[in-house]
């Protein structure tokens, strides 16, 4: 009877396929991977959910937003002290932390999945007192500042590249102004007087001429390396 190996056999895996082997690269020990057990780091590895959200106490009394990746999540987790409970049920958890993904049809609904340190969210209870795992008027805030944040640096990011384009065309337009006046000064020293429509028709060709060199530049580099190239394949 002949016995495959397992890389071998049909029905093997890749060991490259492993969802887990990504988690091996975060920077935390073996034994913390460990604690959270494979079927944990099974559902961070097929989560398809963005952006991955936690939110934890900073050092002055305030509150961190940071987005993480999945393997960041492992490794902020471990740095900010947050303990890990391994209850073998779905889902990455720990002791110090809440999570929640909103419903798709929950109103004002907020993309992605949160992990909130207990220290940043306040408790709704139930008839009893006990508390339940959902923050309330925290959470919203959290949330509004969250969306207004992301709002206000997308309209930051739109401003910046607007203004960018805005200097470059004025750039362009002074440097064209310069262009003008130094082709009017140049006849004007030889004795010829010319207007600004001349000047500028002088300045469009000089243009256009140097597009035409460097286009021609670009065309016997490409032959030169097609030459090279040809030579190489005949040599070997």
């Amino acid at each position: 009877m002949k016995i495959e190996s397992g890389e071998n056999s049909p029905n093997a895996r890749p060991l490259s396929a492993d969802p887990l082997l990504q988690f091996l690269s975060a920077d935390v020990p073996l034994r913390t991977l460990l604690e959270h057990g494979a079927q944990a780091l099974d559902w961070l590895a097929a989560l398809n959910v963005s952006p991955i959200v936690m939110t934890y106490p900073d050092a002055e009394g305030g509150m961190v937003v940071e987005e993480v990746s999945k393997v960041g999540l492992i490794e902020r987790a471990y740095q900010l002290g947050w303990e890990v409970v391994d209850e073998g049920c779905e889902g990455v958890t720990f002791k110090n932390a809440v999570d929640w993904q909103d419903a798709d049809d929950a109103p004002e609904r907020v993309p992605g999945i949160w992990f909130s340190h207990c220290d940043c969210v306040e408790w709704e209870v139930d008839g009893g007192g006990a508390p339940l795992s959902l923050p309330s008027d925290r959470l919203r805030e959290l949330r509004e500042a969250y969306v207004a944040g992301r709002e206000r640096l997308h309209a930051e990011r739109l401003q910046r590249e607007a203004d960018a384009i805005a200097k470059r065309d004025a750039d362009a337009r002074e440097g064209h102004e310069i262009l003008i006046e130094n082709r009017i000064a140049l006849h004007r020293r030889k004795g010829v007087e010319i207007t600004r429509e001349q000047a500028e028709r002088e300045v469009e060709d000089m243009v256009q001429g140097f597009r035409g060199i460097r286009e021609l530049a670009v065309d016997l580099a490409e032959a030169e390396a097609s030459v090279a190239s040809s030579a190489d394949s005949k040599s070997s």
